[in-house]
This record gives C-alpha cells, sequence and structure tokens, in this order.
C-alpha cells in the first residue's frame, strides 16, 4: 500500500519498495501482488488495514489463503526481507 498524495522522500520510499517487491518476487513472479493507496482507503485495504494499521507507508501486507495478515512490512523495505517474509510464508 503506497500513499496517493507523497511528498518526495515518500514517493522515493514506495519506488524503492515496489523495486524491492518486484525483485524478491523474480519475473515472471512467483506470486500476485496487488497495488493499493492509503488515500483514500481503498475498499480491499480495509481488512487488511484493520488486522495491522499501516503507519509508515509504504506498507506490504502478506496475506495467507484465508485472507487474514500474517505479516506487515512497512517504511524503507528491501528485497532481502520480503523474500524472508516469502520463504516463511502464514506459518
Amino acid at each position: 500500500m503506497d500513499k496517493e498524495h507523497a511528498c518526495e522522500c515518500t514517493r522515493k520510499r514506495v519506488d524503492e519498495t515496489w523495486a524491492a517487491l518486484q525483485t524478491a518476487l523474480g519475473t515472471p513472479p512467483k506470486l500476485p501482488a496487488n497495488v493499493s493507496t492509503s488515500t483514500p482507503r481503498p475498499p480491499r485495504a480495509g481488512p487488511y488495514v484493520s488486522e495491522k494499521p499501516l503507519v509508515v507507508p509504504p506498507g506490504i501486507y502478506f496475506v495467507d489463503r484465508q485472507q487474514h495478515v500474517f505479516e506487515l512490512l512497512q517504511g524503507e523495505i528491501k528485497a532481502d526481507e520480503i523474500a524472508a517474509v516469502l520463504k516463511r510464508g502464514g506459518q
């Protein structure tokens, strides 16, 4: 989840996080990824934000097959952090 109207520093974090996510997922992506903005809060992100509120955008919500959040990374996110969560899965 990113921020629709972001300052330069937040926009930079969003762009870097998107690149890190693409790196961690590989080409072609191993898993689906959906992008939502936090302003206004989109309906599909509502349940995730209710489970684990996003404090520092951007945020990556990792959800299990039952659509429950099992991990939230936020702020400055690196590809190795994403890969570690993907490796653990929803366990």
